[in-house]
């Protein structure tokens, strides 16, 4: 990976937190910091179902039956889900109005940085890296 990227990548995140905490600081609410739980959950389906790796692009080959790869699209399912969560949980918290609209726009810019975040990685990952197997294409 190249230092560019990796400067590149380090600022994105650290803007997508810093917005996030700014939307709980800036309106004296603590309820958006429920969207760095899905920071947290995001990741896990392919940390234990595996995607990407060794084995030939799959890090979970020993859940892996010979016959398909169902371990791994249901990794991607929980993905997805917990990914449709980071929008969902502001605009529900939103719309009860435990939080105000500026809080709600900071968060879903938040969480649209960190979006970029993942693409660029992934992107930058794959351009220089001829044997990087990717994570979320087939």
């Amino acid at each position: 990976m190249s230092p560019r990227l990796l400067m590149v990548l380090a600022l994105l995140v650290t803007l997508s937190l810093l917005m996030q905490l700014l939307a709980c600081v800036l309106y004296d609410n603590w309820w958006p910091a429920l969207g760095v739980l899905v920071y947290v959950l995001i990741p896990m389906p392919y940390l234990f179902f595996g995607a990407g790796g060794g084995d030939g692009g799959y890090g979970g080959a020993m859940y892996m039956d010979e016959g398909g790869d169902c371990w791994q699209d249901a990794g991607k399912f929980l993905a997805g889900l917990s990914a449709t969560g980071a929008v969902a949980i502001p605009c529900t918290l939103y719309h009860s109005g435990s939080i105000e609209q500026g809080a709600l726009a900071l968060s879903l810019c938040s969480t649209g940085l960190l979006g970029l975040a993942i693409v660029a990685y992934e992107r930058g990952t794959a351009w220089f890296d001829d044997d990087y197997v990717s994570t979320f294409y087939y």
